[in-house]
């Protein structure tokens, strides 16, 4: 697999921020960029149909499951999860940047 140019500026970023949003267009590589940065980190795949449910109806429950943060990935699907309730889980967990959410 090729370095991505892009792999250090994510790196520098998470030590900062602790939410971290990637975009751009379909099929250029954002998911493969975020999980081999970010081994470490579970990838929640929120196309699969009971992890979105489950993310819509109940998204503090679903927060609760990655305190030590994730990758949140195809986000464009529950857009409600990125505002009040991943807000409340930050300010509940009151760590370092180091433990990310990374959107894609």
């Amino acid at each position: 697999m090729l370095q991505r140019l892009l792999t250090p500026k994510l790196l520098q970023l998470a030590q900062y921020y602790p939410v971290i949003t990637l975009t751009g267009p379909r099929q250029s590589g954002k998911s493969t960029l975020v999980q081999t940065a970010s081994p470490d980190l579970p990838c929640v795949l929120l196309e699969e149909p009971d992890v979105r449910t489950l993310a819509q109806t109940d998204p503090r429950g679903f927060l609760a499951n990655y305190t030590n943060g994730a990758i949140f990935d195809v986000v464009q699907r529950v857009p409600d999860l990125f505002g009040y309730p991943l807000v409340q889980q930050l300010r509940r967990l009151r760590r370092p940047a180091a433990a990310n959410y990374l959107v894609r």
